[in-house]
């Protein structure tokens, strides 16, 4: 698995868990209504992932921004 985390870059509460091998989203949403910070946390735990993932932010003018369907709250 090649994780890594991306952070929506105009509404840092918002994250998704991406497998960039299969090129999917594994989980997405924010902290308010889904508390996802702890959730990629427990998912990473249970696959026993002990390495970092790294986290890189993304903005409206990126075009994974769109294909990670984060909310822009500059609209």
């Amino acid at each position: 698995m090649d994780l890594v985390i991306y952070v929506n870059g105009t509404f840092e509460e918002e994250q998704a868990l991406y497998d960039k091998e299969k090129g999917k989203i594994v989980m997405k949403g924010d902290y308010y209504h889904d508390k996802i910070g702890f959730k990629i946390e427990g998912y990473l735990e249970a696959k026993d992932i002990s390495v970092d993932v790294e986290e890189i932010f993304v903005y409206p003018n990126e075009k994974l921004f769109g294909e990670l369907g984060f909310y822009n709250d500059l609209d």
